[in-house]
């Protein structure tokens, strides 16, 4: 360019850069506070009654992580309401966002609200009060040996009790590179997580990839993955293996028609031998491996805590949809072989029961006649030409030709569960528990999950249903539901037709055993996905629930922070949902909740269980017996199987309204959904207080009272294992809607939804509220800092005293965390 023409453009460029800088010139940053604090009393902390004895930090602390270099990003040019009082500046990476237009999808800002920008890079923590693995310490996973059951509890070799909260790893994310591996690792540990579940490994982005047969394995992907459980393995995080979940056979695989094996491969590995002969061959070359980065076999590692055989799959399940038979959808139901086997094998067994026709005529003639048929005329066990009972037609046959065709399935899978239980401790000797699967359908699927050594559900609040059940599309269907204010919703059937998401959880547990959910989670297209963490882990420690998993830290190779958010249910990029699980975790880890003392204990007779007439409208949520859905919220409930005694147990419950008011049986926790709009869930522990829901007007705990307009999470948590009344050290967090830029659900054709999950940054909602910290006795010398979205100090937050309590105006900060020390 010349240099004449340089010049004419040089003022030209100096006022672009001028009109660029002074928007930014308002906008003072405010810096971490610099003054060092008097460390917090010494005092001996009570041991953690859950976890083995906290040890110190056996590795040096990282450095605290340098301030973002980047300017904040600008806000859309939208202009936005005027604040009702001006809010404090943003710390450096925190935009203040205009108020959003109203949406009927997403939760609007309260009056005067704002919308502030979230980092999502969850990796990069600063070594400060939020890290759990300071807290938690255990040292290496399996230095108390194997863990094993012992009645409802697990334990470990040497008698140290053990809860889980964990997160799933789905797919290709157990093996990431091994650059990240460590950095992934490590937060993991920080976030609270103790246990990953190894999820659909044995799928085309791992185990199986780029293989076109289920008998070699990713020789890269599964160095990848060992490498990845050592790392996890030095923080003191445990791995549950899932065996059978996503199998897809190639076509030289030698089973009947691999290519025609229903989706996920489910039901046929129950029974048909040569499916069971491939699996087991892929169970031993797995488990009997050794892994170079431990110098142990999965099989020798106390790290693996514990091995479920396969994953939402049930016979039972395929006989109530209609998978078993001919005639149903072809992508879910077995080939002809299959239903060939199953139809001998039916007849062989009655054959084994009866001995003679005669036997069984007489046997099924009960409940025979006025259109229902025992024993056909031309079915004799001679002819081996007995049909199987096709359960869309149970109005056709007796009540006793329909208990033997349950029993007959609860035989398939008990003697799957027996059979490969033995196979796994006498020719691989695995130490540790075993579960088959998670159960959904009924008494007998539950009784069948029985012979395993624990049992298991999932659950989740807002599941989406997909178009053509193809997962993680746009097209979807969701309530969008506020699980606080519907405790009991009438979307699900069940007794009544209404159900609690507390008591499709309670359906599985069965009394002498221990009981974990392997996946829990909201729906990151539920505008209400926050309130979901702190309620869930609660309830659940109240129930006696063993272990928890969420839904999943990651589902992706290579990419734990995918763009678009498209996943519905990964949350390693959602900020403010991660901070609440860390509350929950340490809570759950600790102890924090009082699990009751008193629960109803629900018989079932032999006739109870095989019986499945009525289970056809409500037979995922079938308890037999009248349960009112909002039991479970005020006491816990467990099922004693093959027992004809009495019911047990405070069973005053189950004659309790519903009047809208819940409260446990040990008092810790109050869900109050009386009033439209203002309803709330309030946690009251000596070491953990929180209100989730509406801040009007919610019942105060010991130590906490919070009061706001709207809704948000409001929790406090000792970090020093002290009660709060006497703790030096605490976490307060504050977390309301969130949602990433530019996310909506729009109504869609046939009653579905459409979901823009939208793209970074993630936008949160500053909670406008007034804390309270009651009979708190380091009221007079508590000191609060904001803590930036890292976990480090960004500002001093004033703490005002008011005859004797400490108050804080989190509604001129928006940060979600705050660390409180006595100085």
């Amino acid at each position: 360019m010349p240099t004449s023409c340089r010049r004419l453009l040089l003022p030209f460029a100096l006022l672009s850069v001028l009109l660029v800088a002074l928007p930014a010139c308002g906008n003072r940053v405010i810096r971490p506070f610099k003054k060092k604090p008097r460390p917090p009393r010494q005092e001996q902390p009570e041991r953690p009654p859950s976890e083995p004895p906290v040890q110190p930090p056996s590795e040096p602390s990282e450095p605290p992580s340098e301030p973002p270099s980047e300017p904040p990003a600008q806000p859309p040019s939208e202009p936005s309401e005027p604040p009702s009082e001006p809010p404090a500046p943003p710390p450096s990476g925190l935009a203040v966002l205009p108020v959003p237009p109203p949406s009927r999808n997403l939760p609007e800002a309260r009056p005067g609200g704002q919308w502030y920008e979230a980092v999502t890079d969850t990796l990069a923590y600063t070594d400060g009060p939020t890290n759990l693995l300071r807290l938690f310490n255990t040292g290496p996973a399996g230095a108390h040996g194997f863990l094993q059951v012992r009645g409802e509890e697990f334990v470990f070799e040497d008698g140290t009790p053990f809860r889980f909260w964990g997160t799933n790893l789905a797919r290709g994310a157990p093996a990431p590179t091994k650059e990240e591996a460590p950095k992934i690792a490590a937060q993991l540990a920080r976030l609270g997580f103790n246990a990953v579940r190894l999820h659909l490994i044995d799928s085309a982005q791992l185990l199986f990839n780029g293989q076109d047969t289920v008998t070699k394995f990713n020789r890269s992907m599964l160095d990848r993955l060992d490498f990845f459980l050592a790392e996890l393995k030095k923080k003191g995080i445990y791995y549950d293996v899932n065996l059978y979940v996503w199998r897809r056979y190639g076509n030289h695989d030698p089973v009947p028609t691999p290519r025609e094996i229903p989706e996920k491969g489910r039901y046929v590995n129950y029974f048909h031998p040569d499916v069971v002969r491939l699996e087991k061959d892929y169970t031993r070359r797995l488990l009997t491996h050794k892994n170079p980065y431990t110098g142990l076999t999965w099989a020798e590692d106390p790290a693996m805590a514990m091995i479920e055989l396969s994953n939402e799959n049930s016979l039972f399940g395929g006989w109530f949809s209609g998978y078993l038979d001919e005639g149903g959808d072809p992508k879910k139901s077995i080939s002809k072989p299959y239903r060939d086997w199953l139809d001998r094998d039916w007849n062989r067994w009655l054959k084994e029961r009866y001995r003679t026709t005669a036997a069984l005529k007489k046997a099924w003639s009960r409940g025979a006649g006025k259109g229902r048929i025992g024993l056909a005329g031309r079915e004799s066990l001679e002819q081996g030409n007995i049909a199987r009972v096709a359960y869309k037609k149970l109005g056709s046959y007796s009540p006793a030709r329909i208990e033997d065709m349950a029993r007959y399935y609860y035989h398939l899978e008990t003697h799957y569960i027996d059979d490969y239980r033995d196979f796994l401790r006498r020719e691989l000797k695995v130490k540790v528990p075993v579960l088959n699967t998670q159960n959904y359908n009924g008494l007998p699927g539950l009784a069948a999950q029985a012979h395993a050594d624990w049992v298991d559900t999932h659950a989740y609040w807002d599941h989406p249903q997909f178009k053509g059940g193809v997962r993680n599309q746009p097209l979807m269907k969701v309530h969008q539901k506020s699980l606080v204010q519907n405790p009991v919703i009438p979307e699900s059937a069940g007794p009544g037709g209404r159900v609690s998401l507390f008591n499709e959880t309670a359906m599985s547990r069965i009394a002498g055993k221990p009981y974990t959910i392997t996946e829990w989670a909201p729906s990151k297209a539920n505008p209400y996905a926050w309130e979901v963490p702190l309620i869930f882990g609660a309830y659940n420690a109240f129930h006696g629930t063993n272990g928890m998993y969420l839904f999943a830290y990651a589902s992706e190779r290579d990419n734990y922070h995918p763009v678009p958010m498209a996943n519905h249910l990964q949350w390693s990029n959602v900020y403010p949902f991660l901070i609440e699980n860390l509350v929950a975790a340490l809570a759950w880890r600790r102890g924090d909740v009082s699990r009751a003392d008193r629960r109803i204990e629900l018989h079932y007779s032999d006739r109870d269980i095989f019986d499945v007439r009525n289970a056809a409208a409500d037979r995922r949520f079938w308890w037999g017996k009248p349960v009112p859905p909002w039991a479970s919220l005020r006491a816990p409930i467990a099922r004693v199987l093959f027992d004809d005694g009495p019911d047990t147990g405070p069973l005053d419950v189950l004659r309790s309204p519903n009047d809208g008011l819940f409260r446990s049986s040990t008092g810790e926790l109050l869900w109050d959904a009386r009033q439209a709009g203002k309803a709330f869930v309030r946690i009251d522990t000596p070491r953990y207080q929180a209100v989730i829901g509406s801040l009007q007007a919610p019942e105060p705990a010991a130590n906490l009272a919070v009061r706001g307009d709207g809704r948000a999470a409001v929790a406090v948590i000792s970090l020093d294992h002290q009660p709060l009344a006497r703790s030096g050290r605490a976490l307060l967090t504050a977390v309301a809607a969130f949602r990433f830029q530019g996310e909506k659900v729009t109504a869609a054709s046939g009653g579905f939804q459409q979901w823009d999950p939208g793209r970074p940054p993630l936008q949160t909602e500053a909670v406008r509220a007034t804390v309270e910290l009651r009979g708190w006795s380091q009221a007079g010398e508590l000191a609060c800092y904001a803590l930036d979205w890292k976990g480090g100090r960004a500002a001093r937050v004033p703490v005002a005293l008011q005859d004797g309590r400490a108050v804080i105006e989190l509604k001129r900060f928006p940060y979600p965390w705050f660390e409180l020390v006595a100085e």
